[in-house]
């Protein structure tokens, strides 16, 4: 399930994968700008992590167009139904962590500032 965030080509989303066993609230950055703007919020990390309160995973994506900030949930059952509530639960928290700490950040970003040899 996807929810905007407030700038085109940027969304959080509560995703499962059935076969990992394993559930994640991300933010995806799906436009032609992704690799940009993922530096740009990358450059931020220990702060934006330190917000949180828990490590992410910078998956850049290299292959594809899109990128994506993402934490994941592993060991879990997506099928079984007497579980929903708590991951439910874990993704409505990251998802709100998520939005609470990168709503801003991603309002406020300009891939003009961005230098692809890391420095902004």
């Amino acid at each position: 399930m996807a929810y905007p965030i407030g700038r085109s080509g940027f969304y959080l989303a509560a995703t499962m994968n059935r076969a990992k066993g394993q559930i994640r609230a991300e933010l995806y950055i799906g436009n032609e700008q992704a690799k940009a703007f993922f530096g740009l919020l990358k450059a931020q990390k220990e702060l934006i992590e330190k917000e949180l309160g828990y490590p992410l995973e910078w998956e850049e994506l290299p292959t594809r167009r899109d990128s994506r900030i993402a934490i994941y949930r592993d060991g879990i059952d997506p099928d079984n139904e007497s579980d929903w509530p708590q991951q439910h639960q874990w993704l409505a928290k990251r998802l709100n962590d998520l939005h609470r700490v990168l709503s801003v950040r991603v309002a406020a970003l300009n891939a003009d500032k961005w230098n692809p040899e890391g420095s902004v």
